[in-house]
Protein backbone atom coordinates (compact mmCIF):
# COMPACT_ATOMS: atom_id res chain seq x y z
CA UNK A 1 0.00 0.00 0.00
CA UNK A 2 0.98 3.45 -0.95
CA UNK A 3 2.15 5.72 2.22
CA UNK A 4 0.50 9.22 3.20
CA UNK A 5 2.83 11.77 4.29
CA UNK A 6 3.83 12.93 7.63
CA UNK A 7 4.18 16.22 9.26
CA UNK A 8 7.75 17.73 8.10
CA UNK A 9 7.43 16.30 4.64
CA UNK A 10 8.44 18.27 1.62
CA UNK A 11 5.71 17.47 -1.36
CA UNK A 12 6.79 19.21 -5.07
CA UNK A 13 9.12 21.14 -3.36
CA UNK A 14 7.10 23.76 -1.81
CA UNK A 15 4.73 22.51 0.61
CA UNK A 16 5.58 21.42 4.34
CA UNK A 17 3.07 18.84 5.91
CA UNK A 18 2.04 20.50 8.94
CA UNK A 19 -0.36 18.11 10.44
CA UNK A 20 -3.97 15.95 9.85
CA UNK A 21 -7.01 17.63 10.11
CA UNK A 22 -9.04 14.83 9.32
CA UNK A 23 -10.70 12.39 7.14
CA UNK A 24 -13.45 10.86 5.02
CA UNK A 25 -15.08 7.78 3.07
CA UNK A 26 -11.80 8.42 0.39
CA UNK A 27 -9.82 11.12 1.01
CA UNK A 28 -7.58 12.93 4.13
CA UNK A 29 -6.70 16.32 4.73
CA UNK A 30 -3.51 17.49 6.08
CA UNK A 31 -2.82 20.69 6.57
CA UNK A 32 0.46 22.42 5.08
CA UNK A 33 2.81 25.60 4.86
CA UNK A 34 3.85 26.89 0.94
CA UNK A 35 7.55 26.99 1.57
CA UNK A 36 7.87 30.56 -0.02
CA UNK A 37 5.02 32.37 0.51
CA UNK A 38 4.32 31.28 4.03
CA UNK A 39 0.72 30.40 3.38
CA UNK A 40 -1.32 27.91 4.66
CA UNK A 41 -3.23 25.62 2.39
CA UNK A 42 -4.89 22.43 2.81
CA UNK A 43 -3.75 19.24 1.08
CA UNK A 44 -6.58 16.21 -0.15
CA UNK A 45 -4.92 12.81 -0.83
CA UNK A 46 -6.96 9.88 -2.26
CA UNK A 47 -6.61 7.25 0.46
CA UNK A 48 -4.03 5.06 -0.88
CA UNK A 49 -6.34 1.76 -0.90
CA UNK A 50 -8.49 3.50 -3.45
CA UNK A 51 -5.69 4.64 -5.69
CA UNK A 52 -5.75 1.57 -7.57
CA UNK A 53 -9.53 1.76 -8.10
CA UNK A 54 -10.11 3.34 -11.37
CA UNK A 55 -13.90 4.57 -10.77
CA UNK A 56 -12.60 5.96 -7.47
CA UNK A 57 -9.50 7.75 -8.88
CA UNK A 58 -11.54 9.55 -11.37
CA UNK A 59 -13.82 10.61 -8.97
CA UNK A 60 -10.95 12.67 -7.03
CA UNK A 61 -9.80 14.14 -10.20
CA UNK A 62 -13.37 15.40 -11.21
CA UNK A 63 -13.87 16.61 -7.88
CA UNK A 64 -10.14 18.91 -8.54
CA UNK A 65 -11.74 19.87 -12.01
CA UNK A 66 -15.13 20.31 -11.37
CA UNK A 67 -14.14 22.74 -8.19
CA UNK A 68 -11.13 25.03 -10.47
CA UNK A 69 -13.81 26.30 -12.53
CA UNK A 70 -15.99 27.51 -10.19
CA UNK A 71 -14.56 31.35 -8.69
CA UNK A 72 -17.77 32.05 -6.21
CA UNK A 73 -16.78 32.98 -3.16
CA UNK A 74 -19.19 30.70 -1.53
CA UNK A 75 -17.22 27.29 -3.33
CA UNK A 76 -13.57 26.58 -1.79
CA UNK A 77 -10.67 27.53 -4.15
CA UNK A 78 -8.59 24.95 -5.76
CA UNK A 79 -4.87 26.11 -6.38
CA UNK A 80 -3.06 22.92 -7.44
CA UNK A 81 -3.45 19.20 -8.59
CA UNK A 82 -0.10 16.69 -7.94
CA UNK A 83 0.78 13.36 -7.36
CA UNK A 84 4.01 12.56 -4.90
CA UNK A 85 6.52 10.45 -5.44
CA UNK A 86 5.08 7.37 -4.20
CA UNK A 87 1.94 7.83 -7.05
CA UNK A 88 -0.74 9.07 -4.25
CA UNK A 89 -2.94 12.34 -5.82
CA UNK A 90 -3.71 15.22 -3.99
CA UNK A 91 -5.82 18.36 -4.07
CA UNK A 92 -3.99 22.04 -2.86
CA UNK A 93 -7.11 23.91 -1.97
CA UNK A 94 -7.89 26.78 0.39
CA UNK A 95 -7.28 26.28 3.99
CA UNK A 96 -11.01 26.23 5.76
CA UNK A 97 -11.36 27.51 9.58
CA UNK A 98 -14.87 26.88 10.79
CA UNK A 99 -16.40 23.15 10.91
CA UNK A 100 -19.63 22.04 8.80
CA UNK A 101 -23.15 22.05 8.76
CA UNK A 102 -23.85 18.56 10.47
CA UNK A 103 -21.45 19.90 13.54
CA UNK A 104 -23.12 23.21 13.85
CA UNK A 105 -26.44 21.23 14.34
CA UNK A 106 -25.03 18.52 16.52
CA UNK A 107 -24.60 21.54 18.55
CA UNK A 108 -27.62 23.79 18.44
CA UNK A 109 -31.11 22.60 18.64
CA UNK A 110 -32.38 25.26 17.70
CA UNK A 111 -31.50 27.78 14.66
CA UNK A 112 -33.21 31.09 13.73
CA UNK A 113 -35.12 31.01 10.39
CA UNK A 114 -33.40 34.09 9.53
CA UNK A 115 -30.18 32.43 9.88
CA UNK A 116 -30.85 28.78 8.00
CA UNK A 117 -32.29 31.21 5.17
CA UNK A 118 -28.77 33.31 5.13
CA UNK A 119 -26.46 29.42 4.88
CA UNK A 120 -29.16 28.50 2.19
CA UNK A 121 -28.98 31.83 -0.14
CA UNK A 122 -25.09 31.19 -0.14
CA UNK A 123 -25.24 27.34 -0.82
CA UNK A 124 -27.99 28.98 -3.92
CA UNK A 125 -25.37 31.29 -5.10
CA UNK A 126 -22.06 28.48 -5.24
CA UNK A 127 -24.18 26.26 -7.32
CA UNK A 128 -25.93 29.04 -9.35
CA UNK A 129 -22.21 29.50 -11.24
CA UNK A 130 -21.88 25.22 -10.97
CA UNK A 131 -25.25 25.09 -12.78
CA UNK A 132 -24.39 27.51 -14.99
CA UNK A 133 -21.10 26.13 -16.10
CA UNK A 134 -22.73 22.84 -16.27
CA UNK A 135 -21.62 21.08 -13.15
CA UNK A 136 -24.43 19.26 -10.67
CA UNK A 137 -23.52 18.67 -7.43
CA UNK A 138 -25.25 15.35 -6.79
CA UNK A 139 -24.35 14.95 -2.98
CA UNK A 140 -25.51 18.48 -0.97
CA UNK A 141 -25.84 17.71 2.34
CA UNK A 142 -25.18 19.57 5.51
CA UNK A 143 -21.36 17.65 5.94
CA UNK A 144 -20.79 19.04 2.80
CA UNK A 145 -21.80 22.94 3.70
CA UNK A 146 -18.86 24.31 5.39
CA UNK A 147 -19.24 27.35 8.42
CA UNK A 148 -16.26 29.87 8.25
CA UNK A 149 -14.90 31.02 11.47
CA UNK A 150 -17.64 33.49 12.53
CA UNK A 151 -20.40 31.61 11.19
CA UNK A 152 -21.50 33.44 8.30
CA UNK A 153 -19.73 32.96 5.58
CA UNK A 154 -20.76 29.20 3.67
CA UNK A 155 -18.98 26.98 1.01
CA UNK A 156 -19.40 24.22 -0.77
CA UNK A 157 -17.02 21.37 -0.97
CA UNK A 158 -16.64 17.92 -2.07
CA UNK A 159 -17.64 17.78 -5.53
CA UNK A 160 -16.25 14.44 -6.06
CA UNK A 161 -19.26 12.89 -7.32
CA UNK A 162 -20.99 15.99 -9.55
CA UNK A 163 -21.98 15.42 -12.74
CA UNK A 164 -20.46 17.61 -15.99
CA UNK A 165 -23.08 17.99 -18.07
CA UNK A 166 -21.36 19.60 -20.84
CA UNK A 167 -19.46 16.58 -21.61
CA UNK A 168 -22.11 13.88 -20.09
CA UNK A 169 -19.46 12.63 -17.96
CA UNK A 170 -20.06 11.54 -14.40
CA UNK A 171 -19.54 8.06 -12.57
CA UNK A 172 -21.58 4.27 -13.53
CA UNK A 173 -24.08 4.28 -16.30
CA UNK A 174 -26.90 4.62 -14.12
CA UNK A 175 -26.18 4.52 -10.69
CA UNK A 176 -27.68 6.37 -7.84
CA UNK A 177 -25.14 8.28 -6.03
CA UNK A 178 -25.33 10.64 -3.74
CA UNK A 179 -26.62 10.14 0.29
CA UNK A 180 -30.38 9.12 0.32
CA UNK A 181 -31.95 10.85 2.49
CA UNK A 182 -31.31 13.96 0.53
CA UNK A 183 -31.89 12.37 -3.19
CA UNK A 184 -34.40 13.46 -5.41
CA UNK A 185 -36.41 10.76 -6.53
CA UNK A 186 -35.11 10.60 -10.45
CA UNK A 187 -31.58 10.44 -8.74
CA UNK A 188 -32.48 7.64 -6.63
CA UNK A 189 -33.95 5.83 -9.77
CA UNK A 190 -30.28 6.06 -10.99
CA UNK A 191 -31.51 8.14 -14.22
CA UNK A 192 -28.94 9.32 -16.24
CA UNK A 193 -31.55 12.58 -17.46
CA UNK A 194 -31.05 14.01 -14.17
CA UNK A 195 -30.37 18.25 -13.64
CA UNK A 196 -29.66 20.88 -11.50
CA UNK A 197 -33.38 20.56 -9.68
CA UNK A 198 -31.88 17.40 -7.60
CA UNK A 199 -29.72 19.99 -5.89
CA UNK A 200 -32.51 22.37 -5.60
CA UNK A 201 -34.03 19.12 -4.26
CA UNK A 202 -31.52 18.27 -1.33
CA UNK A 203 -31.03 22.65 -0.51
CA UNK A 204 -34.63 22.23 0.14
CA UNK A 205 -34.23 18.89 1.89
CA UNK A 206 -31.28 20.90 4.38
CA UNK A 207 -33.47 23.71 4.82
CA UNK A 208 -36.62 21.29 6.26
CA UNK A 209 -34.64 19.27 8.63
CA UNK A 210 -32.63 22.34 9.72
CA UNK A 211 -35.49 23.59 11.10
CA UNK A 212 -38.19 20.38 11.78
CA UNK A 213 -34.88 18.39 12.94
CA UNK A 214 -36.33 15.26 11.36
CA UNK A 215 -36.68 14.70 7.50
CA UNK A 216 -40.09 14.90 5.38
CA UNK A 217 -39.84 11.34 4.31
CA UNK A 218 -40.75 8.70 6.78
CA UNK A 219 -38.27 5.76 7.31
CA UNK A 220 -36.17 4.19 10.07
CA UNK A 221 -33.12 3.73 7.47
CA UNK A 222 -32.08 5.30 4.51
CA UNK A 223 -33.64 2.59 2.72
CA UNK A 224 -36.68 2.86 3.62
CA UNK A 225 -36.32 6.68 3.51
CA UNK A 226 -35.72 6.04 -0.24
CA UNK A 227 -38.28 4.32 -0.93
CA UNK A 228 -40.80 6.24 0.97
CA UNK A 229 -39.12 9.54 -1.31
CA UNK A 230 -40.20 7.72 -4.51
CA UNK A 231 -43.35 6.27 -3.56
CA UNK A 232 -44.73 9.13 -0.45
CA UNK A 233 -45.33 12.84 -0.69
CA UNK A 234 -43.44 14.63 1.94
CA UNK A 235 -45.02 15.63 5.34
CA UNK A 236 -45.75 19.36 5.22
CA UNK A 237 -42.97 21.67 7.03
CA UNK A 238 -46.28 23.33 8.96
CA UNK A 239 -47.03 20.16 10.37
CA UNK A 240 -43.69 19.99 12.91
CA UNK A 241 -43.61 24.13 12.69
CA UNK A 242 -46.93 26.00 12.79
CA UNK A 243 -44.89 29.06 14.19
CA UNK A 244 -43.28 29.60 10.66
CA UNK A 245 -44.92 31.56 8.22
CA UNK A 246 -46.89 29.58 5.96
CA UNK A 247 -45.86 31.28 2.84
CA UNK A 248 -42.27 30.14 3.77
CA UNK A 249 -43.61 26.81 4.22
CA UNK A 250 -45.45 26.70 0.74
CA UNK A 251 -42.28 28.27 -0.69
CA UNK A 252 -40.07 25.54 0.69
CA UNK A 253 -42.34 22.22 -0.35
CA UNK A 254 -42.14 23.61 -3.76
CA UNK A 255 -38.75 22.83 -3.88
CA UNK A 256 -39.99 19.02 -3.03
CA UNK A 257 -42.17 18.09 -6.00
CA UNK A 258 -41.52 14.53 -6.85
CA UNK A 259 -42.03 15.55 -10.87
CA UNK A 260 -38.92 17.76 -11.36
CA UNK A 261 -41.26 19.70 -13.76
CA UNK A 262 -42.88 21.19 -10.77
CA UNK A 263 -39.68 22.61 -8.90
CA UNK A 264 -38.62 25.89 -9.02
CA UNK A 265 -36.22 25.86 -12.83
CA UNK A 266 -32.94 27.43 -10.98
CA UNK A 267 -31.48 27.77 -7.52
CA UNK A 268 -31.63 31.76 -8.21
CA UNK A 269 -35.65 31.17 -8.36
CA UNK A 270 -35.49 29.35 -5.09
CA UNK A 271 -33.43 31.63 -3.62
CA UNK A 272 -36.43 34.62 -4.83
CA UNK A 273 -38.54 32.68 -2.65
CA UNK A 274 -36.38 32.03 0.61
CA UNK A 275 -34.87 35.60 0.38
CA UNK A 276 -37.45 37.41 2.18
CA UNK A 277 -37.10 35.89 5.23
CA UNK A 278 -33.59 36.22 5.70
CA UNK A 279 -31.72 38.65 7.86
CA UNK A 280 -30.80 40.66 4.70
CA UNK A 281 -27.19 40.47 5.03
CA UNK A 282 -27.19 38.33 1.95
CA UNK A 283 -28.67 39.19 -1.34
CA UNK A 284 -30.94 36.25 -2.99
CA UNK A 285 -27.99 35.61 -6.05
CA UNK A 286 -29.19 36.24 -9.22
CA UNK A 287 -27.56 34.56 -12.91
CA UNK A 288 -24.98 36.72 -14.24
CA UNK A 289 -24.62 33.73 -17.11
CA UNK A 290 -26.66 31.22 -19.12
CA UNK A 291 -28.33 29.08 -15.95
CA UNK A 292 -29.29 25.98 -15.83
CA UNK A 293 -32.68 26.79 -17.75
CA UNK A 294 -30.90 27.09 -21.20
CA UNK A 295 -29.69 23.59 -20.83
CA UNK A 296 -32.20 21.19 -22.42
CA UNK A 297 -34.29 19.62 -19.98
CA UNK A 298 -37.83 19.64 -18.71
CA UNK A 299 -39.16 23.10 -17.76
CA UNK A 300 -42.97 24.42 -16.92
CA UNK A 301 -44.90 25.94 -19.10
CA UNK A 302 -45.12 29.15 -17.60
CA UNK A 303 -42.11 30.64 -20.06
CA UNK A 304 -41.92 31.18 -23.30
CA UNK A 305 -40.07 28.27 -24.99
CA UNK A 306 -36.77 29.23 -26.72
CA UNK A 307 -38.35 29.27 -30.21
CA UNK A 308 -35.57 31.37 -31.18
CA UNK A 309 -33.24 28.63 -30.88
CA UNK A 310 -34.81 26.99 -33.99
CA UNK A 311 -35.04 23.54 -31.64
CA UNK A 312 -38.56 21.60 -31.88
CA UNK A 313 -40.26 21.83 -28.67
CA UNK A 314 -42.82 18.67 -26.80
CA UNK A 315 -45.66 20.00 -24.82
CA UNK A 316 -46.75 16.86 -22.37
CA UNK A 317 -49.52 17.28 -20.03
CA UNK A 318 -48.70 15.55 -16.58
CA UNK A 319 -51.62 16.41 -14.62
CA UNK A 320 -52.35 19.88 -14.03
CA UNK A 321 -48.80 20.84 -15.17
CA UNK A 322 -47.77 21.29 -18.89
CA UNK A 323 -44.20 20.31 -19.85
CA UNK A 324 -41.80 21.51 -22.50
CA UNK A 325 -38.78 19.63 -23.62
CA UNK A 326 -36.53 21.55 -25.50
CA UNK A 327 -34.86 19.14 -28.09
CA UNK A 328 -36.93 16.31 -27.95
CA UNK A 329 -40.46 16.76 -29.53
CA UNK A 330 -41.07 13.82 -31.64
CA UNK A 331 -40.60 14.25 -35.56
CA UNK A 332 -43.86 14.55 -37.51
CA UNK A 333 -42.34 12.68 -40.95
CA UNK A 334 -45.55 14.62 -42.79
CA UNK A 335 -44.01 13.90 -46.10
CA UNK A 336 -43.04 10.37 -45.92
CA UNK A 337 -46.71 9.94 -45.00
CA UNK A 338 -48.30 12.13 -48.00
CA UNK A 339 -45.77 10.10 -50.22
CA UNK A 340 -47.00 6.86 -48.94
CA UNK A 341 -49.91 7.79 -49.33
CA UNK A 342 -49.60 8.99 -52.79
CA UNK A 343 -48.05 5.54 -53.55
CA UNK A 344 -50.61 3.55 -52.32
CA UNK A 345 -53.67 5.68 -53.54
CA UNK A 346 -51.87 5.17 -57.38
CA UNK A 347 -51.13 1.59 -57.37
CA UNK A 348 -54.65 1.35 -55.93
CA UNK A 349 -56.24 3.07 -58.53
CA UNK A 350 -53.91 1.20 -61.04
CA UNK A 351 -54.51 -2.23 -59.75
CA UNK A 352 -58.53 -2.02 -59.22
CA UNK A 353 -59.58 1.11 -60.89
CA UNK A 354 -59.76 -0.45 -64.56
CA UNK A 355 -61.34 -3.49 -62.49
CA UNK A 356 -64.03 -1.61 -61.08
CA UNK A 357 -64.72 -0.02 -64.50
CA UNK A 358 -64.80 -3.61 -66.07
CA UNK A 359 -67.21 -4.36 -63.78
CA UNK A 360 -69.49 -1.40 -63.49
CA UNK A 361 -70.01 -1.53 -67.57
CA UNK A 362 -70.62 -5.47 -67.65
CA UNK A 363 -73.50 -4.99 -65.55
CA UNK A 364 -74.85 -2.02 -66.71
CA UNK A 365 -74.40 -3.58 -70.34
CA UNK A 366 -76.67 -6.74 -69.53
CA UNK A 367 -78.99 -4.68 -67.47
CA UNK A 368 -79.81 -1.62 -68.54
CA UNK A 369 -78.18 -1.32 -71.76
CA UNK A 370 -79.89 1.77 -72.80
CA UNK A 371 -78.55 3.98 -69.68
CA UNK A 372 -75.16 2.49 -70.71
CA UNK A 373 -76.03 4.00 -74.20
CA UNK A 374 -76.96 7.63 -73.40
CA UNK A 375 -75.66 8.16 -69.50
CA UNK A 376 -72.48 5.82 -69.50
CA UNK A 377 -70.13 8.63 -69.37
CA UNK A 378 -71.78 10.52 -66.37
CA UNK A 379 -72.02 6.79 -63.93
CA UNK A 380 -68.17 6.31 -65.17
CA UNK A 381 -67.26 10.36 -63.79
CA UNK A 382 -69.29 8.90 -61.03
CA UNK A 383 -67.07 5.81 -60.35
CA UNK A 384 -63.53 8.13 -60.85
CA UNK A 385 -64.81 10.34 -57.67
CA UNK A 386 -65.52 6.78 -55.89
CA UNK A 387 -61.92 6.34 -56.47
CA UNK A 388 -60.48 9.97 -55.12
CA UNK A 389 -62.72 9.70 -52.04
CA UNK A 390 -61.18 6.43 -51.73
CA UNK A 391 -57.50 7.74 -52.15
CA UNK A 392 -58.25 10.61 -49.53
CA UNK A 393 -59.77 8.37 -46.79
CA UNK A 394 -56.55 5.80 -47.65
CA UNK A 395 -54.05 9.33 -47.22
CA UNK A 396 -55.76 10.38 -44.13
CA UNK A 397 -55.29 6.66 -42.72
CA UNK A 398 -51.44 6.73 -42.90
CA UNK A 399 -51.27 10.29 -41.31
CA UNK A 400 -53.14 9.09 -38.63
CA UNK A 401 -51.11 6.35 -38.07
CA UNK A 402 -47.92 8.02 -38.42
CA UNK A 403 -48.90 10.89 -35.81
CA UNK A 404 -50.01 7.64 -33.64
CA UNK A 405 -46.36 5.92 -33.46
CA UNK A 406 -45.04 9.32 -33.28
CA UNK A 407 -46.40 11.11 -30.32
CA UNK A 408 -47.83 7.63 -28.56
CA UNK A 409 -44.95 5.14 -29.38
CA UNK A 410 -42.37 6.43 -29.49
CA UNK A 411 -42.62 9.94 -27.27
CA UNK A 412 -39.48 10.20 -25.09
CA UNK A 413 -41.58 11.61 -22.20
CA UNK A 414 -44.43 9.21 -22.13
CA UNK A 415 -41.72 6.27 -22.26
CA UNK A 416 -39.59 7.84 -19.38
CA UNK A 417 -43.07 8.27 -17.23
CA UNK A 418 -43.86 4.31 -17.87
CA UNK A 419 -40.26 3.52 -16.88
CA UNK A 420 -40.54 5.63 -13.90
CA UNK A 421 -44.18 4.01 -12.94
CA UNK A 422 -42.60 0.89 -13.11
CA UNK A 423 -39.77 1.50 -10.61
CA UNK A 424 -42.08 3.20 -8.51
CA UNK A 425 -44.25 -0.29 -8.22
CA UNK A 426 -41.28 -2.25 -8.23
CA UNK A 427 -39.89 0.10 -5.31
CA UNK A 428 -43.26 0.00 -3.44
CA UNK A 429 -44.04 -3.83 -3.90
CA UNK A 430 -40.43 -4.55 -2.72
CA UNK A 431 -41.17 -2.22 0.69
CA UNK A 432 -44.60 -4.39 0.99
CA UNK A 433 -42.51 -7.67 0.57
CA UNK A 434 -40.44 -6.73 3.61
CA UNK A 435 -42.68 -5.35 5.59
CA UNK A 436 -45.25 -8.61 5.11
CA UNK A 437 -42.09 -10.51 5.72
CA UNK A 438 -41.52 -9.00 9.47
CA UNK A 439 -44.85 -9.10 10.26
CA UNK A 440 -45.15 -12.52 9.88
CA UNK A 441 -41.87 -13.69 11.32
CA UNK A 442 -43.00 -13.26 14.93
CA UNK A 443 -45.68 -15.11 13.99
CA UNK A 444 -44.11 -18.17 12.45
CA UNK A 445 -42.14 -17.74 15.50
CA UNK A 446 -45.07 -18.28 17.97
CA UNK A 447 -46.64 -20.75 16.00
CA UNK A 448 -43.50 -23.16 16.20
CA UNK A 449 -43.08 -23.02 19.92
CA UNK A 450 -46.99 -23.76 20.24
CA UNK A 451 -46.35 -26.74 17.70
CA UNK A 452 -43.63 -27.83 19.98
CA UNK A 453 -45.56 -27.18 23.24
CA UNK A 454 -48.28 -29.53 22.00
CA UNK A 455 -45.81 -32.06 21.05
CA UNK A 456 -44.03 -32.17 24.11
CA UNK A 457 -47.96 -32.08 25.78
CA UNK A 458 -49.06 -35.33 23.53
CA UNK A 459 -45.76 -37.67 24.49
CA UNK A 460 -46.26 -36.86 28.16
CA UNK A 461 -49.87 -37.66 28.41
CA UNK A 462 -49.15 -40.78 26.15
CA UNK A 463 -46.21 -41.60 28.62
CA UNK A 464 -48.52 -41.18 31.57
CA UNK A 465 -51.54 -43.66 29.81
CA UNK A 466 -49.56 -46.51 28.34
CA UNK A 467 -53.72 -47.73 27.05
CA UNK A 468 -53.99 -44.54 25.53
CA UNK A 469 -50.73 -44.99 23.69
CA UNK A 470 -51.83 -48.64 22.42
CA UNK A 471 -54.64 -46.68 20.70
CA UNK A 472 -52.49 -43.90 19.50
CA UNK A 473 -50.77 -46.79 17.81
CA UNK A 474 -53.74 -49.00 16.78
CA UNK A 475 -55.22 -45.93 15.30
Amino acid sequence: MRPLPVPGDLLAGKYTVVRALGHGGMGVVYEAEHARLGQNVALKFLKPEHVEIAQDLARFEREARAAATLKSPHVVRIYDVDTTPEGVPYIVMELLAGHDLSQELRRRDDVPLAEVVDWMLQVCAAMGEAHARGIIHRDLKPSNVFLCEGGEQVKVVDFGISKLLASGEFTGSSSALGTPQYMAPEQLRGSRDVDGRIDIWAIAIMTYRILARRFPFAGETPAAIAVSIVTEEPTPLAQHRPDLPPTFCDALMRALVKLPSGRYRTVFELAEALAPFGSGKHAAPRASSPSLASLPSASVRDVDPPAASGRAVSEVTVGATELVVPGLAPKRRWGVAVLAGAVMGFLTDFMFGNLLQRVAYDLLAARHPNVLKWQGDRYFHTLRRAESILFGLLLVALLGVDMYTTLIIRDPIADQARANATTDLALATDSISRAQGAAAAPIASQLRDLDARITAEERRIASANPGLQKLIRDD
